[in-house]
C-alpha cells in the first residue's frame, strides 16, 4: 500500500523489481555476503544457561514447572567436563513406564542469552520475576509482561 508500482507483488516478484530497478539506476546489485542457513544456538559446554529440554524415551519435551530451573551441578574438581559427561546431570530420573529420561546437556550460546538481558531490568522484583506466565506484581500484567 506504499510501495509505489511493488504493491501488490509476492515477495519474489517484489525482490526481482526492485533488484532490476537497482541494476538499471546502476545503484546496486545481486551479491552474496554470507551463507549462514541456519543459526545453532546451542554449544556443547560447561557454562552458559542449561536448555529446558528432557529426553522422555527418546522423546523431547520441554521441562515442566515442575523441573524448573534447571542448574548446572557444581564444576568437578578434575577440569571442566562437558555436562554429557556428568551422570548426575545428564540422568533426570525415570519417566512414564520407567523409561529413561535423559537432560538435555547443551547450553545456549552466549549470543542467546545476552538478548535476554533486558528482560531483567523490566521487573526487579527479585528471583523467578520476570517469568511472562507469573508477573511479579499485578500491574504488570499490563506492563512489561505484555511485551516479554
Amino acid at each position: 500500500c506504499n510501495s509505489g508500482h511493488y504493491d501488490g507483488m509476492d515477495f519474489e516478484a517484489a525482490f526481482d523489481a526492485i533488484l532490476a530497478d537497482l541494476k538499471a539506476a546502476g545503484r546496486g546489485g545481486e551479491c552474496i555476503q554470507y551463507r549462514l542457513k541456519d543459526w545453532g544456538v546451542s554449544r556443547q559446554r560447561y557454562w552458559g544457561a542449561p536448555i529446558p529440554a528432557l529426553y522422555d524415551g527418546g522423546e523431547c519435551r520441554m521441562a515442566g514447572d515442575d523441573e524448573l530451573p534447571v542448574e548446572l551441578p557444581a564444576q568437578p574438581d578434575s577440569g571442566v567436563l562437558p555436562l554429557a559427561q556428568l551422570p548426575g546431570f545428564r540422568n533426570a530420573g525415570a519417566g512414564a513406564g520407567g523409561r529413561e529420561v535423559v537432560r538435555e546437556t547443551d547450553t545456549f550460546d552466549t549470543f542467546f542469552e545476552s538478548s535476554w538481558y533486558y528482560v531483567r531490568f523490566a521487573c526487579a522484583a527479585g528471583a523467578g520475576a520476570c517469568g511472562v506466565r507469573r508477573p511479579c506484581a499485578p500491574a504488570l500484567r499490563t506492563g512489561p509482561a505484555a511485551y516479554l
